[in-house]
């Protein structure tokens, strides 16, 4: 018997989530070609290798001052990738490979591009806080917010992150936090030791910018795992410590890591 007009759709509907899923696929598309500078930048600069004024590895946007270091395409490297294969693992269940592919592969790129964009407002921000860089996080500010049109630009470029959160799920909020906690103690003693930049020669500055930027785009990976990462790391420390205290007296499920349906 055919459904009356303006039924709602049966509950899975594999031809109705076919076409939602084509739908989220363009609108993503439409996102991408907005951000695409950025994939610019991260193709062109590999080829122009150069060095800052401490002697470390950076490489150049070709036509911008934009320059990008070793440590944030690791991170970057490790969110596409990471997103990529969780957001895969979950919609090829769902729809085509070759439609859950590109799915995955958008929202891995959106969704790190947001996370460099959070990261980037965030070091501002600290700049301009920072009496030795001061004067840069002023400039800074005002090219990201300084008029309506750069404000939608940058508002849009940060809500971008939020691609994976369709993919999340509140069971993997304990690891985004740990991600970004992590962030926060390493802003902080970045912070309160100076704030240089890695160019004036700190080799403090430059491992705790590299391992906030890595953390920050990890978090994203954690969003989307789908492995209960707490219950890994007590089943870890079991193996480590033994059964004789605490943990080992932990009962087996509680313990044990699971994944997630």
């Amino acid at each position: 018997m055919p459904s009356p007009p303006f039924s709602p759709p049966a509950q899975d509907d594999p031809v109705r989530r076919r076409q939602l899923t084509i739908a989220v696929v363009l609108f993503l598309l439409v996102v991408t070609a907005y951000v695409s500078w950025f994939d610019y930048a991260a193709v062109t600069a590999v080829f122009y290798p150069t060095h800052d004024s401490a002697g470390n590895l950076r490489f150049q946007v070709p036509g911008y001052a934009n320059t990008v270091y070793p440590f944030t395409y690791a991170g970057v490297a490790a969110s596409f990738f990471g997103v990529l294969y969780f957001v895969f693992s979950q919609e090829r269940r769902r729809t085509s490979r070759p439609l859950a592919l590109l799915l995955a592969v958008l929202v891995a790129n959106l969704a790190s591009i947001g996370m460099v964009d959070c990261y980037e407002q965030v070091f501002v921000s600290l700049m301009f806080l920072s009496p030795n860089l001061h004067t840069y996080g002023v400039t800074g500010l005002h090219l990201y917010w300084g008029s309506a049109g750069s404000a939608a630009s940058t508002a849009g470029g940060l809500l971008i992150v939020l691609a994976v959160v369709p993919w999340s799920r509140r069971g993997q909020w304990p690891g985004v936090l740990l991600c970004l906690a992590i962030v926060a103690v390493a802003f902080a003693v970045w912070f309160f030791t100076g704030f240089t930049e890695p160019a004036g020669g700190s080799g403090l500055s430059y491992a705790m910018n590299a391992v906030s930027r890595v953390a920050a785009q990890l978090a994203l990976v954690a969003g989307v795992a789908r492995t209960d990462w707490y219950r890994a790391l007590v089943s870890a420390l079991r193996s480590v410590l033994g059964r004789s205290g605490p943990l080992g007296r932990a009962s087996e499920a509680s313990a044990s890591p699971r994944l997630r349906p």
